[in-house]
């Protein structure tokens, strides 16, 4: 009857609590038989090997001193010492206290309490859930956000060699704009000049010969001007031009090198991107191969 009211008590406590776990209820028999600490004990020990809950709760109803001896014996203290799961004991009332009460992890002074004690509340718990699954939620968008800015400023921060052909390109062109409106203007002036020049002739009708000898070593300094600066302008370019095919992926792969990319495009640029048996595809001058690595040396 004890056993019995202990169990209904058990049972109910843990419907309302309405816990989501999976209980199970072992019963060794009655205390008024001979070995009922060897069946506690022997019960103890298959929970412990058979490790299918997280929690034991040792409990039984109330009783007389003879009734809950075997809760004072050896074998059960040992055994639940021995136990790696972790037990609660409830047995008999709140005023009885066995040895198992201060061998186990803890004591509850009722069954009922000691199904309440491992039974926590749902309402709590979907409380708590909801809780951190918005937490959860924040923190996700958070660092979500973070890392959409990262990659915008890596990306604005990111220059490729074509970026940077057209870069120069651009500058070339600029030169060349700045130097054709400069030599127009040059040329223009010095047209200005000669009808200047020409102009005071007329006037004062100068020596025609000394005009002339004049105008002739100015004709050959502009020339000789004009030959310098087109010469300039010419070794300018050409430097231009070799750092742009020195800027040049294409250039550097007919020199021998090569270009590692993995399987999604990304480039290698470091051992430490790679691992052994990782497949890699390689760009040459002239086509291209697939790769396979077999060790990585990192220095």
């Amino acid at each position: 009857a004890k056993a019995n009211t202990a169990r209904l008590q058990w049972c109910r406590s843990v419907n309302n609590a309405g816990n989501y776990g999976r209980w199970g209820y072992i019963e060794v028999g009655k205390p008024e038989k001979d070995g009922y600490d060897e069946k506690i004990a022997n019960a103890i020990n298959m929970a412990a090997r058979r490790a299918e809950c997280n929690a034991l709760i040792l409990c039984r109803g109330g009783g007389s001193i003879e009734d809950l001896w075997a809760f004072n014996e050896e074998i059960v203290a040992r055994a639940i010492y021995a136990c790696v799961i972790p037990i609660v004991s409830g047995v008999g009332h709140e005023t009885d206290f066995t040895i198992a009460d201060f061998v186990a992890d803890a004591r509850a002074p009722t069954p009922t309490a000691a199904a309440e004690m491992l039974s926590p509340d749902r309402a709590e718990l979907r409380t708590n859930l909801s809780r951190l699954r918005l937490h959860l939620r924040q923190n996700l968008k958070r660092m979500l956000e973070r890392r959409m800015q990262h990659t915008d400023y890596l990306a604005k921060r990111l220059l490729r060699p074509g970026e940077r052909l057209r870069g120069q390109t651009v500058h070339l062109a600029q030169f060349y704009a700045r130097f054709r409106h400069a030599w127009q203007r040059f040329v223009e002036n010095q047209r200005w000049a000669i009808r200047e020049q020409t102009q005071r002739l007329l006037q004062s009708k100068p020596d025609i010969h000394l005009f002339a000898e004049r105008g002739r070593q100015r004709g050959q300094q502009l020339r000789h001007i004009m030959d310098g600066n087109l010469v300039r302008c010419g070794t300018r370019l050409k430097q231009l031009q070799i750092k742009l095919e020195t800027l040049n992926p294409q250039s550097v792969l007919e020199r021998g090198y090569s270009i590692a990319c993995t399987t999604d495009g990304r480039v290698v640029r470091d051992a430490k991107q790679i691992v052994v048996g990782a497949a890699l595809r390689l760009r040459f001058a002239t086509g291209g191969a697939d790769a396979n690595i077999t060790k990585t040396t990192i220095n």
